[in-house]
């Protein structure tokens, strides 16, 4: 395959060069070493194994019913909430009987409600609600189903990175029984992946975005960019910071990726403006610059400004507050500036004269997501397609040295379950720990950054 053609070519190139792997060195898979299917498929069936063993510990042991595998077993029996398409539903109510009324100032500011999507965000329940005539509990059934699906093709998403992956790796991806036992594997990996089936239970627009990154990272690792473009196009209708990947790909000028996107952002935007208002945009400006300023110190927000506010012993930790923000702190806000400043431009210039793989852009789509003020546990959802790219490539290069299995094992153990103990930390000094999964989050990120050293993957 291309990508596997230029995987090679890049690692020669870093060997001619000397500035690739360690010391100069070819990377592993140039130089006979081998990982095979049949040893990842019990491997990661293990980790399965282990994964639910500990989320029934958990489930046993937890202040509340908010264990992983209670997460899991919401997400069978199909239980989808409202978190996302509740607000949405209530913005489109608002705009079709007063269009003229600022929503943001009114919904947002007003009402206190936490509707936060642009208003391009609302053409997706809004449409399915007039295509169908149906009532918004019928949609809101119809959105989950979608989020339902989203999850187990998530899975799908990933079992094609972690195939792929493992035959650049030198590994093959299995035949007849042997590839649909890592199949099987995968999935229920999928399904122990806190973040993603959470998302799910929640109700939230971020779910079928964790599929659109995944098909994303597939169709950029297969020559697709203009595809991979559409898709991070559709995420920035929800999340607008998501259009910074579109500058990512201009600075490599990926045109075909970069020309795809905009052009879905421009049509989503101007129909989204057509339709309700284009002054409603300005009206959201101010949302941006307020969640920017405040954040949130509920400790699913797994980002620096949760961390800091957690640590100041400012706002809720353990209690979702529906119709407050914590206070405005100068030093919170300028270290939340800060460290995603730095960790975006890092992302954007890093390797930006060499030619993207998707290593690359898994590195942009993580940095997004961990510099974010507000990055709930569900948004690291993307984290699991991430961990099915990479992990085979990095454990056959060592990114890490004889680090490498090690922090893979414990930044997916720390992604991947919900870890109640650490609430117990919340009124200490100690309870930066409960950040668990944003250090995963870091782990992994440095591991990209290790990794994408190595060639165009």
């Amino acid at each position: 395959m291309a990508w596997a053609g230029a995987l090679t070519t890049g690692a020669h190139q870093g060997q001619a060069s000397g500035g690739a792997g360690r010391g100069g060195r070819a990377p592993v898979w140039l130089r006979g070493g081998s990982t095979t299917a049949r040893r990842w498929t019990i491997a990661l069936a293990a980790l399965a194994a282990a994964s639910a063993i500990a989320g029934l510990i958990a489930f046993f042991h937890a202040r509340d019913t908010q264990s992983a595998l209670a997460y899991v077993a919401w997400f069978l029996l199909a239980t989808g909430r409202d978190d996302s398409w509740k607000p949405m539903i209530l913005a489109v109510e608002q705009l079709r009987a007063h269009p003229e009324v600022p929503v943001y100032s009114k919904l947002f500011f007003a009402e206190h409600l936490k509707f936060q999507y642009p208003i391009s965000s609302l053409l997706l329940p809004d449409l399915l609600q007039r295509a169908t005539g149906a009532s918004w509990n019928a949609v809101t059934a119809m959105l989950n189903a979608v989020g339902w699906l989203a999850v187990w093709a998530t899975g799908i998403a990933s079992w094609r990175l972690l195939a792929g992956s493992l035959r650049v790796a030198g590994g093959g991806a299995g035949e007849g029984a042997e590839r649909w036992l890592l199949f099987g594997a995968a999935l229920a990996l999928t399904l122990l992946f806190y973040p993603l089936t959470r998302s799910y239970v929640l109700g939230q627009i971020e779910t079928p975005m964790t599929l659109l990154a995944a098909i994303a990272l597939l169709a950029w690792r297969d020559g697709h960019k203009g595809a991979a473009g559409v898709c991070l196009g559709l995420c920035c209708a929800a999340e607008p910071q998501w259009g910074l990947v579109l500058l990512w790909g201009a600075l490599r000028r990926e045109w075909s990726f970069v020309g795809a996107g905009a052009a879905v952002v421009a049509v989503l935007a101007l129909i989204a403006g057509a339709m309700y208002g284009f002054a409603h945009y300005v009206d959201y400006a101010g949302v941006l610059n307020f969640l920017s300023r405040h954040g949130e110190s509920f400790a699913p927000n797994q980002s620096v400004n949760g961390l800091l506010h957690r640590l100041f012993g400012e706002g809720n930790n353990l209690q979702w507050v529906a119709d407050a923000f914590p206070p405005f702190d100068p030093i919170v806000y300028a270290a939340t500036v800060a460290s995603s400043a730095a960790m975006l431009g890092a992302a954007l210039i890093y390797r930006w004269r060499e030619r993207a793989g998707a290593v690359d852009l898994a590195l942009m789509l993580l940095s997004l997501t961990i510099a974010s003020p507000i990055a709930w546990e569900h948004h690291y959802g993307v984290l699991l397609p991430i961990f099915a790219l990479a992990a085979p490539l990095a454990i056959a290069a060592r990114s890490l040295g004889r680090w490498t299995v090690p922090a893979l094992v414990a930044a997916f153990a720390l992604a991947s379950e919900r870890i109640d103990l650490t609430d117990r930390l919340a009124h200490t000094w100690a309870n930066p720990l409960q950040s668990y999964l944003f250090f995963a989050g870091l782990i992994v990120l440095a591991l990209l950054y290790r990794l994408s050293a190595y060639a165009a993957l």
